[in-house]
């Protein structure tokens, strides 16, 4: 019987661990100002305190980069914060300033993105330095919630009942792209549909027009903000009056109603893809060439 080459075994170990090792998701909580981590598949408890508390921030958006840092917006005190992902330590508790009442983050092609509640403005920021780019790169915007980035635009859950449309580069795509809403608070786009919490409810829209495809998606919640698709591909959503999240399918079916509970005023989420995953499956691809080439090696000095 044949023996396993050793490194084969290691490299079918990384591949298992890789394949089983998903995504995590974020979540903040403006009671605590704290900021918890969980497995974005089943929604067990990584750690409940991943940062934290940090005393009158009313913490709100969360977004990540792909460098290995989150952000946090800190309502009250007009700031952003930059943590570590892996260990949620903190980078600069006061990497962005100066922007009153920040809201909602997202993240692109190394620029942050913050909105100023009052201010009815999103600027724009390096991730790597803070420095800024463009304070008012969008204004005139009006009370911006959350918001999300996707293929190149930048939706926007304005709290006077719509939900708006903007490049990333700042030019108007369309201010009134959905409109009749109850206080939007969040969106989330998967499929080709963007899904909106307004009132006690969720919305599915056609992502590309804004159509109506279904604007009671889900009814009956009790004061959702938080919004975001977690590692199954549902919508997990943060139910304020409950303080908990629950999890439903894109077709509104109702998959977990205590996804994730014990919070205290769940307003962010962010799904955050575990970057040592790829990781794991590089060094898996570079072990097989590896092996392979050493086995073609051998077997040409045997000959």
């Amino acid at each position: 019987m044949k023996r396993i080459h050793p490194l084969w075994s290691l490299v079918l170990l990384l591949l298992v661990t890789a394949s089983v090792h998903g995504q995590t998701v974020l979540v903040g909580n403006i009671n605590l100002n704290t900021i918890g981590k969980y497995d974005s598949i089943t929604g067990a408890a990584i750690n409940t305190t991943l940062t934290g508390p940090t005393p009158g921030a009313s913490v709100y958006g969360i977004t990540h980069d792909d460098a290995g840092a989150f952000y946090v917006a800190n309502f009250s005190l007009g700031t952003v914060g930059k943590y570590d992902l892996a260990t949620g330590a903190v980078i600069n508790a006061s990497f962005i300033t100066g922007i009153s009442q920040v809201t909602g983050l997202a993240y692109a092609n190394g620029s942050i993105y913050a909105a100023s509640f009052n201010g009815g403005t999103i600027g724009q920021y390096d991730s790597a330095t803070g420095t800024t780019i463009n304070a008012s790169l969008i204004s005139g915007a009006g009370p911006i919630n959350f918001m999300e980035i996707s293929g190149g635009n930048l939706y926007a859950a304005v709290d006077s009942g719509r939900v708006a449309v903007y490049t990333t580069a700042g030019a108007v795509v369309n201010t009134s792209f959905i409109t009749g809403l109850t206080a939007p608070g969040d969106v989330a786009i998967a499929g080709g549909n963007l899904f909106v919490t307004t009132g006690n409810s969720i919305g599915k829209y056609d992502a590309s027009t804004g159509a109506v495809i279904d604007a009671s998606l889900v009814t009956g919640l009790s004061s959702p903000i938080g919004l975001v698709i977690n590692g199954n591909g549902n919508l997990a959503v943060g139910v304020y009056g409950l303080n908990s999240i629950q999890e439903y399918d894109t077709s509104g079916t109702l998959i977990n109603g205590s996804w994730i509970t014990g919070l205290n005023g769940p307003v962010g989420l962010d799904v955050i893809p575990e970057p040592s995953t790829y990781a794991l499956l590089g060094f898996a691809f570079m072990t097989v060439v590896f092996v392979r080439k050493r086995v073609r090696c051998q077997g040409s000095a045997r000959a």
